[in-house]
Parts: structure tokens; sequence; C-alpha cells
């Protein structure tokens, strides 16, 4: 395999993000909700990252289009929003890039209550 093909083969792979949470996390009903309108986006833009508080106190997005920076500083974006809505001793982490969950463990929604 020659050089071009390997580096056009790692071209095409997504790394995890440093910045993705890991444990196992249960959204709050407030937090599965807020995810639910993250993925279905204001028809603005596409979301673009997903940021929690590891007790899902907190959440915040990043959508964006180009020329609005890099991954890492929407990531970046997304995380000093959510610290700002959590306790200091609370960490906010990446749970999703666009439509993709990246958090690393067992992730646990809480059924909403739909209403007739």
């Amino acid at each position: 395999m020659s050089f071009l093909s390997v580096a056009a083969t790692l071209a095409g792979c997504v790394t995890a993000s440093p910045n993705a949470g890991s444990g196992p996390i249960q959204l709050s009903p407030k937090a599965t909700k807020a995810f639910e309108e993250y993925k279905n986006g204001t028809g603005l833009s596409s979301p673009l990252v997903f940021a929690i508080a590891e007790d899902s106190s907190a959440w915040a997005w990043f959508y964006g289009g180009a020329g609005h920076g890099t991954g890492r500083e929407h990531e970046y974006q997304a995380i000093q929003f959510c610290q700002t809505r959590t306790r200091p001793d609370v960490m906010c982490k990446i749970f999703a890039h666009g439509q993709h969950v990246v958090w690393n463990g067992p992730v646990c929604f809480t059924k909403l209550r739909t209403t007739k």
C-alpha cells in the first residue's frame, strides 16, 4: 500500500474527541428534551456540538455554518457555555457531534412524557 493510499484512508477516519465525556450518564428529563431539540435543529443551520454536565444538570450546544471556526473551537464554546450553567465542581463534556453521540460509556435517556 502506498503512502498516498494510507493518507487517503486515514483522512476519512473520525477520531474521538479528547473532550468527550466518559462513564455512565443518566440524562434528566430536561436534558433529554434539550438533546431532542438539539437534534431537531432550529431550521437555521445544522447542529455541530452538544455539551452536557456530568450530572446532566446543565447543557449547551453550538450551531454554526461555514466560517465559524474549527471543530475544537465549537467544542470549547459549547463546553464554556455549559460550565456557566452548572456548579464549579461539575465538569461539562462533549456528548454529541452532529447527530452522533460520542460519550464513552453507557447513556440512559429519560423517557419523555407525551401530552394528550
